[in-house]
């Protein structure tokens, strides 16, 4: 009996995990649709008015696909975002301002001595296989402004530098102050043996975060 009994709480289970999955999956898939058909038409519109060129266009597509694959609710808001912009003459005034706020602050930053941020160490994780040892460290900058590429690269190096020379990969995902650290990282530094081999940036993963600007 009380093996008919587990079985039919097992059956329970899962029938509700696969429910609960399908809902899901509906939902990322209206959300996709509803998204792309908002962000097409704004695109159409903000072409039309040369708000943004051939370019820009293809790059506010891209950055939509890796939203969304990341988040599809975020994905949906991004769109809701370039909506406005297209549709709200009001908002698409304060997203000028601050797209042009931010690069003139982008260049008086990049004219101060670079420097090694204050951090913490969230997540240590060792990918190792086979022969190839790895190391991933997920870490929070300790800033209340954004930081420059050349403190985070120098943060990332200083990291490699203190203990992690003899991975054969090692990766930094350095994240601000109340960033998911589940989701894409800000700044990447991806290391080998002899040192850095790229750090790159991610202004998309600053989107629906208190650090986002646009």
């Amino acid at each position: 009996m009380k093996k008919v009994n587990l079985m039919f709480v097992s059956f329970i289970i899962i029938f509700f995990l696969l429910a609960c999955d399908t809902e899901r999956k509906k939902k990322v898939k209206m959300l996709k649709t509803e998204s792309t058909e908002i962000l097409s038409k704004a695109m159409i519109k903000l072409s039309i008015d040369g708000v943004f060129t051939p370019d820009q266009a293809k790059q506010i597509k891209n950055d939509y696909t890796k939203i969304f694959n990341d988040s599809a609710e975020l994905g949906y808001q991004y769109a809701i975002h370039i909506k406005n912009i297209a549709y709200d003459l009001e908002y698409r005034d304060r997203y000028t301002r601050s797209s042009q706020q931010k690069t003139n602050k982008e260049q008086l930053t990049n004219t101060k001595k670079s420097e090694i941020l204050k951090f913490r160490i969230i997540e240590k994780k060792d990918i190792s296989y086979l022969n190839n040892p790895r190391m991933v460290y997920r870490i929070i900058l300790d800033v209340n402004s954004l930081p420059t590429d050349k403190d985070m690269r120098n943060t990332a190096i200083s990291i490699w530098e203190n203990g992690n020379k003899n991975w054969k990969e090692f990766t930094t995902f350095l994240y601000l102050p109340e960033m998911n650290t589940g989701m894409t990282a800000y700044g990447i530094g991806e290391f080998n043996e002899r040192g850095l081999i790229i750090f790159r940036k991610n202004e998309n993963a600053l989107f629906g975060t208190k650090w986002d600007s646009r």
